[in-house]
This record gives C-alpha cells, sequence and structure tokens, in this order.
C-alpha cells in the first residue's frame, strides 16, 4: 500500500561520456545502466503521509560501475510499511570516466532536490538516514560525513569501504576502470597518492559533527574486508560519534540479501 514514481534530479550532463568501459559484472551479473544525459531517482512513499514521514535516502551498490535505483539486496517494501518513505537515486559511474568527486556533486545536487520537493510528497527532508550496500555504502557514508548537514540523522553503511589506502591497486589503465588499478585511479580522479586516497576515505572525513553511524559487515566478507568497517568504528569512537558496528559472523557480501534469513532479520532489526 505505497505509491512510487521516478523523477529527474539532474539534466544537463553531455550527450556523452568521456568514455564507456560499462558492461555487466563478473561478480554479479549485475549490468550498467544505459549512458543519458540526464540523472533519476526513484521515490517510495506510504499511503499515509498526512505527518511527513523520514526518508531513507539509498545509494545503490555495484562497484561504482552498475546497479541502477533499484538494486538493493534489501526489502524497501519492509521499512515502507514502518513508516518510512525511500529515496534511491542515480549517480555518474567510474565506468563511464567520473570521480569519486563527481559521484558526490550528484548526491549532492540529490539532496538538494529532495528538501526543494519532499514537502509536495509528504516526506521529511529534516529526517534524512543514508542507507548504502558495497560501492553505495562508502558513497554513502563518505557524502554524509562530507555533506555535514544536521537533517543527515544517521548513516546505515553496509559493508561499504571506509579506508582507501590499503584497498585496491592503482594505476592509470587508461579507460579500462576494472579492479586491477583502473578503477581507484578514476575514482581519485587521476592519482595514485597516500592524500588522494584519504580524500575519497569516510574514515578521514570523520568530525565532531557526524551522524551516527550503524555498518553491518560480513566477517568473511571476500571484496570489502570486515577490517574496513573495524577501522572506522574505532575512529568513530575517537571522536565520540554514537556508533554501532554489527558483524555478521560467517557471512561474506551483501549478507542482508533474502527476507527470511537470520542475518536479514539482523539487518531490519539493526536498522
Amino acid at each position: 500500500d505505497f505509491e512510487s514514481f521516478t523523477v529527474t534530479y539532474k539534466t544537463g550532463l553531455p550527450t556523452n561520456p568521456p568514455f564507456d568501459d560499462c558492461g555487466c559484472s563478473p561478480v554479479t551479473g549485475i549490468c550498467s545502466r544505459d549512458w543519458k544525459p540526464h540523472l533519476n531517482l526513484r521515490v517510495h512513499k506510504p499511503a499515509d503521509t498526512s505527518d511527513p514521514v523520514p526518508i531513507i535516502f539509498h545509494i545503490h551498490g555495484g562497484g561504482w560501475t552498475t546497479g541502477n535505483h533499484d538494486s538493493s539486496g534489501w526489502s524497501f517494501a519492509y521499512f515502507l510499511d514502518q513508516g518510512f518513505g525511500v529515496v534511491s537515486i542515480q549517480y555518474r559511474y567510474a565506468c563511464h570516466g567520473y570521480s569519486a568527486f563527481d559521484m558526490y556533486d550528484d548526491i549532492q545536487d540529490a539532496v538538494d532536490f529532495v528538501e526543494l520537493n519532499a514537502d509536495t510528497w509528504g516526506l521529511n527532508a529534516s529526517r534524512l538516514h543514508f542507507v548504502g550496500g558495497s560501492a553505495g555504502g562508502h558513497l554513502a557514508t563518505w557524502s554524509a560525513y562530507k555533506l555535514n548537514r544536521s537533517s543527515i540523522k544517521s548513516v546505515f553503511n553496509l559493508y561499504g569501504v571506509s579506508d582507501w589506502t590499503d584497498f585496491l591497486a592503482c594505476k592509470d589503465q587508461g579507460t579500462d576502470t576494472s579492479y586491477a588499478g583502473g578503477l581507484l585511479f578514476t575514482l581519485t580522479n587521476g592519482s595514485c597518492t597516500e592524500s588522494a586516497y584519504q580524500a575519497i576515505s569516510p574514515l578521514y572525513q570523520i568530525s565532531e559533527h557526524s551522524p551516527m553511524t550503524v555498518s553491518f559487515h560480513g566477517t568473511l566478507d571476500y571484496l570489502v574486508p570486515y577490517k574496513q568497517s573495524e577501522r572506522l568504528h574505532a575512529r568513530l569512537d575517537e571522536f565520540g560519534i554514537p556508533n554501532v558496528l554489527v558483524p555478521v559472523a560467517t557471512y561474506d557480501h551483501v549478507p542482508e540479501i533474502g527476507y527470511y534469513g537470520v542475518s536479514a532479520y539482523m539487518h531490519r532489526y539493526a536498522f
């Protein structure tokens, strides 16, 4: 019993991207969406918004190169039933030649757009909860810390990269954005230095104003090691930020997938 609709929040992008190394992930089988000179967001809202409802601001995963605003390992419908609205956004891909800073600009523009339109939708833009999985977990955590807005009440980080200083190789591979080095080179906007890695790492954006943060991470994650979240939460403790790290013992990447499994119940309860 909810309403869903798609809105264009950003226009004026180039007719063609800088390059096109996009396709389908050999790991997940999820594909990139085709390039378009605009970006959309998808709004899901409960039927009753007589009192504006808080917003789950969702950033999808997919290795910074695949996925779309409908990509999620968990149920939007469950949280709509609990009285949340969901706004899930598109952002530019690394495989189209865009850096993490470009993605941050997209996220910032999407938040601005939501704040302008939330009242019309029956949503409460002063109560934003950033949520993202994998690449989306990195972007949600990093952008929430960088935006530093009082409207962002929490971050729910699902197994995102927190510290790029020792995650993936980095080298100029032209238009190749594979994990062998080109992806990180593109995300940093063409720099393989310690300061460039730190600039796109949530760990180094934490301040005393950062929102409360919950991370949900499989302890046997082979794509994003569990120690990434351990480091993040140790740093949050140093700054006195309320935080909880939920270790999902023996689980791999995307432990919350499905609905009736124990880890899926854990995910819903933790949020």
